[in-house]
């Protein structure tokens, strides 16, 4: 299958409400956070894995049209299929989501935060209630920090055989991203967490 061309959409992710995407790490420690979030293990700077807001993205296409994501043969074209020995069709699939860090700007004001010895995540404390027993079990989790801007792109990856179609593949990623800003980024988004704004987005 020949690569016509590639196409990227630059964007910047806004963070209107705290957002939690955990590190994998939520083991509870005395004394310590509960479920922390996913940083660079170098810089100690929170970002957005590329898998979760394609995932998102998707899960979210396939609500909208009323079909399992998984299933519906236009969105597993775009955002991939798992491999299926019996009905390979080996088509690729055609975009990626690029992890999103944060901007410059953010990236400094981080940097003062630890020259300060503070804090840049901010600790949200939870309970957690047995609706038997009427026991509290308080819990911290962290969260970047609404106001905080992410850096992010999405390349499209247009084929031969998709000839005719590209405007239509570039449509169905932006109305992903505005089902994403009406929805919720990461965990807890039911209780306010996760909240997003989409801004300058440009083709490339």
């Amino acid at each position: 299958m020949q690569l016509i061309k590639t196409l990227k959409l630059n964007f910047k992710l806004k963070l209107l409400t705290g957002l939690h995407i955990g590190s994998g790490n939520d083991t509870i420690k005395i004394g310590g956070v509960d479920s922390p979030v996913i940083r660079n293990p170098l810089s100690g700077e929170p970002y957005i894995p590329g898998s979760s807001l394609k995932g998102k993205m998707r899960y979210l296409l396939g609500q909208d049209k009323g079909v399992n994501d998984l299933k519906d043969a236009d969105i597993s074209l775009m955002f991939g299929r798992a491999a299926d020995k019996k009905n390979d069709s080996n088509d690729p699939t055609r975009i990626i989501v690029r992890d999103l860090f944060m901007t410059d700007e953010w990236k400094e004001k981080f940097l003062q935060f630890k020259d300060d010895g503070l804090s840049f995540i901010e600790e949200k404390s939870e309970t957690n209630i047995d609706r038997v027993t009427c026991k509290a079990s308080p819990r911290f989790i962290e969260r970047v920090p609404a106001g905080v801007d992410f850096s992010g792109s999405i390349v499209l990856r247009v084929f031969q055989s998709d000839s005719g179609q590209e405007e239509e593949m570039k449509q169905m990623i932006e109305k992903s991203l505005i089902l994403v800003e009406n929805d919720a980024l990461g965990g807890s988004g039911s209780r306010g967490y996760g909240q997003v704004q989409i801004i300058d987005k440009t083709w490339e």
